[in-house]
C-alpha cells in the first residue's frame, strides 16, 4: 500500500513528513477545519466501510470568453495542500483495497512475462571507424559499451552501467569525441527529464570524474576533436530553449550561452551532421521550424548561421554531404522531399532556389534520411507501412531495400562510419522483438545479422494482418494481432490500444505485455487514428487544433467495426491508452459508456483544458500548435471544452447510458509532463457525476457488502517515485502484468471459457 503521507514532494517544494492523518500543521480558518474534517470523512470511508472515497466539491467559477466555467475540485490542483495528500491517501488505499485479489494471476502474468524474454539478445553489429571497432553487449541484464583496435589487442571497457554514479538508473546517451580520446554520456534519473553529463577520459586511467560534469542537460553532441560539446537545457516549463558551448579542460568556470531561443511556442535541439562538418541547432514548434548551424572546423567563437528562413507550416531537417546542404522538408508536399544548396550560398539562398533531389507521391512519406558518401538511406512510409529506400548520388538512381516483415517498425541502426556501403538497420514487429540486419546499398546484399524473439512463445500459432475502418471521412487502419484459429463469433475478448498525438506514428513494434493476453484468447488491434503521422502528415493535421474530434470517431468506428464484425462484444472490449492515448480513451468513454468494458489508463492527459489555460504548466506553450490557445481563443475554448475528458464527464441522470466500462488508472506524483492533479480531478468528478456506479452509492451500503465480480470499478493507482514514464524492464514488466490481470478480470464474467492459468 502506498501510504500518501510518508512522501517526500521534493519536487513540489515541500519536503515536511506527516506522521499521521489527523494531526501536523493545521492551518487557522475554516481551510483547517475543511481539511480535518474531509480526511475524518476518508478514514471512516476507505478503512471501515471500503467504500470508494468521495472528494468535497468546493466550487471555483470563472468567466472565460462569456462562459462559465465551474470546477469543483480546483483545489486538488494544489498537491502541496493537506487534503489533497489525504485524498490521494485515500484513492491509493482504496485501489491496493480492490487490486488485492488480482495479485496471484498478476503475479502469474509477471512470471510470465519474466519467462518471455531471451537470454541473450541480439548485440548490435559493431561500427568499425577510424580503426576502432565500437559495440555494446548485454551481461547479466546490464549494458556494457566496449571497443577494440583492429589492428589487434585488447577489448576495451567503456562503459559498464553496473558502476553508474548513485541514484541513476539509465544511460540516456552515450557518444565517443570525434577523435575517439573522451567518451561522454548523460545519465538521469528515474523521474528527471533531463540529467547529468559526465566525461571519461580514454586517455587516462578508469575513472568515472576524471574531468568535471556538467549538469542539466538534456541532449548533446560533439563537435571539434574531444574538447567541445553543444547541449541544450531545459527552462521550468520542461522547453530547450538554450543551446550551450562547453569546453573541456578550459578555465572558464560559466558555459558559453550560443543560442537562446524567445519564441515560446518553439523546442531547441543539437546534433550534428553525418560528415560532421557542422553542429545544427533545430528550432521547431509543432508546425514550422529552422535550423542554424556552426562549424566544427571554425573558430572557437564561431556564431550560428541560419540556414533557411522560418516559414509557417514549413518543417525542415538539416545534413550536410560533400559540399553541400541537403534539405529533408515539408515546403513542396506535406508528406516532404529533399532538396540540397551549395555551401558556397549558405545564409543567402532561398526557398525556391533549391535543388530537388527527392520527390514523393501522395501516397508516400519520407521521414527519415541517413547520408553517406555515395548513398542516401531513406526510411519511408507507403500505406502507413515501412519502405526502405537508397539513393545513389553517383548514378542519381534509387532502388528499394527488400524487408522480412511488412507489418513493422523499421529503426537505423549505429553507422558511425561516414565512408562506407553497408548500412545498419533494425525491424521490430508485433511478434517478433528486434531483428537486426546489415546492407551492402552498392552490392545490394542483405545480412541478416540475428533475431530476438520472445522465448517460450509459439509465435506460429499467431497472425499479423492489417485491415481497414470506415470512419466518417476517412479509412482508418488497424493492426490486428490473434491466434490464427480465431472464430468471428462475437465471444473474443479484444483489445483496442491507441495514441493519436502530436504527429507521433502509432507504430507495430513489439510489445511485451500484449502475449499475456494473446495467450488468453484477446485480440490486439492497433488503431491508427488521425492525430498520430502514420499515414502523413495529412493524417497528423486531420487530428489536432479544431479537427480533434476526428481522433475520437476513428476510435469509435474501429470499436464498433470489432462489435458489427463479429471479432467482439462490447462486454469483451478493452481499451489502453498512454498519455494522450488516455485523453483518447477517456473522451471516447464520455460519448460512449455502453461500448467498453474495460480501460487502462496510464498518465493520462484528462484535464487539457485547464493545462492549456494555465500559462505556468509546463509544456503548455509548447503545445499550442497541438491543442491551441484557449486563453486568447475563443472558438478554441469551445472546441476543447467540448471533448476535454474532466469537462466532458457526463451525470448519471443527464439521459445517457449509465456507465460499465471498469477503470485502472495510473499516476504518478513526480510526473512533470501530466501533473499528478489530472487524474485526481478526473477520478473524483467521475465518483462525483456517476456515484451509483463509482462512488459512494454504488450499491455498497455497508461494510459486510461486496460488490460483485460484474461492479464497474474506477480505481486511481498513485506511485510517488516516478515521472512520466516508467523506468526500468522490471517495472515496466510488473505494470503490464497488473494491467493485463485487471483487464481479464473485468471481462472474465463474461466469458466463462476465458483461460486464467
Amino acid at each position: 500500500m502506498i501510504d500518501i503521507l510518508g512522501w517526500r514532494l521534493q519536487s513540489v517544494g515541500f519536503v515536511k513528513q506527516f506522521p499521521s492523518l489527523g494531526f501536523g500543521g493545521l492551518r487557522n480558518g475554516t481551510r483547517g477545519a475543511s481539511w480535518f474534517s474531509r480526511v475524518r470523512r476518508l478514514r471512516n470511508r476507505t478503512v471501515q466501510h471500503e467504500c470508494p472515497p468521495v472528494a468535497e466539491q468546493i466550487h471555483s467559477q470563472e468567466i472565460i470568453h462569456g462562459r462559465l466555467r465551474v470546477d469543483e475540485f480546483k483545489w486538488l490542483e494544489n498537491i502541496q495542500d493537506k487534503a489533497t495528500l489525504a485524498y490521494c491517501g485515500a484513492e491509493s488505499r482504496y485501489a491496493e483495497q480492490q487490486l488485492k485479489d488480482l495479485q496471484p494471476l498478476s503475479r502469474r502474468i509477471l512470471k510470465e512475462l519474466q519467462s518471455y524474454i531471451p537470454r541473450s539478445p541480439p548485440n548490435d553489429p559493431p561500427d568499425i571507424i577510424d580503426g576502432w571497432e565500437y559495440s555494446n553487449r548485454w551481461v547479466s541484464g546490464r549494458i556494457v559499451y566496449v571497443r577494440r583496435p583492429i589492428s589487434g589487442g585488447n577489448e576495451e571497457i567503456l562503459l559498464d552501467t553496473r558502476f553508474l554514479p548513485q541514484g541513476s538508473t539509465s544511460v540516456k546517451k552515450c557518444l565517443i569525441s570525434n577523435d575517439h580520446k573522451v567518451l561522454a554520456y548523460l545519465i538521469c534519473g528515474p523521474t528527471e527529464e533531463q540529467g547529468t553529463l559526465y566525461f571519461r577520459d580514454l586517455t587516462r586511467p578508469p575513472s568515472l570524474k576524471n574531468i568535471a560534469a556538467v549538469p542539466k542537460v538534456f541532449n548533446f553532441v560533439w563537435a571539434d576533436g574531444h574538447r567541445t560539446v553543444y547541449y541544450t537545457r531545459l527552462d521550468e516549463l520542461l522547453r530547450a530553449n538554450e543551446v550551450f558551448r562547453h569546453r573541456l579542460y578550459a578555465f572558464e568556470t560559466t558555459d558559453e550561452l550560443v543560442y537562446h531561443e524567445p519564441e515560446p511556442t518553439c523546442f531547441l535541439d543539437v546534433s550534428i551532421t553525418k560528415d560532421k562538418k557542422y553542429v545544427t541547432i533545430n528550432s521547431s514548434s509543432s508546425s514550422d521550424s529552422k535550423v542554424l548551424v556552426v562549424s566544427t572546423e571554425g573558430s572557437k567563437s564561431e556564431q550560428p548561421r541560419l540556414v533557411l528562413p522560418r516559414l509557417a507550416n514549413t518543417q525542415y531537417y538539416v545534413d550536410h554531404h560533400e559540399d553541400a546542404f541537403y534539405i529533408l522538408h515539408n515546403h513542396i508536399s506535406d508528406n516532404f522531399s529533399l532538396s540540397l544548396f551549395r555551401d558556397s550560398v549558405l545564409g543567402k539562398v532561398s526557398w525556391d532556389k533549391l535543388q530537388p533531389v527527392v520527390t514523393t507521391s501522395e501516397s508516400e512519406k519520407l521521414e527519415e534520411l541517413e547520408l553517406f558518401r555515395n548513398f542516401a538511406l531513406l526510411y519511408m512510409k507507403k500505406g502507413g507501412l515501412p519502405v526502405l529506400e537508397c539513393h545513389d548520388f553517383r548514378t542519381d538512381e534509387r532502388h528499394t531495400v527488400p524487408l522480412d516483415e511488412p507489418i513493422a517498425s523499421v529503426y537505423t541502426g549505429s553507422n558511425l562510419k561516414y565512408d562506407t556501403s553497408i548500412v545498419h538497420f533494425n525491424t521490430s514487429s508485433p511478434l517478433t522483438m528486434q531483428s537486426v540486419y546489415e546492407y551492402d546499398m552498392d552490392k545490394k546484399i542483405m545480412r541478416k545479422k540475428g533475431t530476438r524473439s520472445p522465448a517460450g512463445f509459439d509465435v506460429r500459432q499467431y497472425v499479423v494482418k492489417r485491415i481497414t475502418v470506415p470512419s466518417d471521412t476517412a479509412d482508418i487502419p488497424v493492426t490486428l494481432i490473434h491466434n490464427k484459429n480465431l472464430e468471428r463469433n462475437g465471444q473474443n475478448p479484444v483489445n483496442i490500444r491507441a495514441y493519436g498525438a502530436y504527429g507521433v506514428p502509432f507504430e507495430p513494434y513489439f510489445r511485451l505485455e500484449i502475449l499475456p493476453l494473446l495467450r488468453r484468447g484477446f485480440v490486439v488491434a492497433l488503431a491508427h487514428v488521425r492525430g498520430g503521422s502514420d499515414l502523413g502528415v495529412r493524417w497528423y493535421k486531420e487530428g489536432r487544433l479544431l479537427q480533434k474530434e476526428n481522433s475520437f470517431k476513428d476510435l469509435i468506428a474501429v470499436a464498433d467495426f470489432m462489435v458489427r464484425e463479429k471479432y467482439s462484444h462490447p462486454n469483451l472490449l478493452t481499451g489502453h491508452g498512454v498519455s494522450a492515448g488516455g485523453l483518447l480513451m477517456a473522451t471516447v468513454m464520455n460519448r460512449r459508456p455502453d461500448l467498453f468494458r474495460a480501460m487502462v489508463l496510464r498518465v493520462p492527459f484528462v484535464d487539457p483544458l485547464s493545462a492549456m489555460l494555465d500559462r505556468t504548466s509546463p509544456l503548455t506553450t509548447v503545445e499550442r500548435g497541438e491543442w491551441g490557445d484557449p486563453l486568447e481563443d475563443p472558438a478554441v475554448y469551445e472546441y476543447m471544452a467540448g471533448y476535454a475528458p474532466y469537462d466532458g464527464i457526463p451525470f448519471a441522470n443527464s439521459g445517457s447510458t449509465d456507465f460499465k466500462t471498469s477503470v485502472l488508472i495510473t499516476a504518478s506524483l513526480q510526473d512533470q509532463r501530466v501533473a499528478l492533479w489530472q487524474p485526481l480531478k478526473y477520478v473524483a468528478r467521475m465518483r462525483a457525476r456517476n456515484s451509483t456506479v463509482y462512488g459512494s452509492a454504488a450499491g455498497l451500503a455497508g461494510k459486510d457488502v461486496a460488490p460483485s465480480a460484474a461492479t464497474p470499478k474506477l480505481l486511481l493507482k498513485i506511485y510517488n517515485d516516478r515521472g512520466h514514464n516508467a523506468s526500468g524492464d522490471e517495472v515496466n514488466l510488473e505494470d503490464g502484468a497488473l494491467e493485463s490481470a485487471f483487464l481479464i478480470r473485468e471481462i472474465e464474467p463474461f466469458l466463462e471459457n476465458i483461460s486464467t492459468r
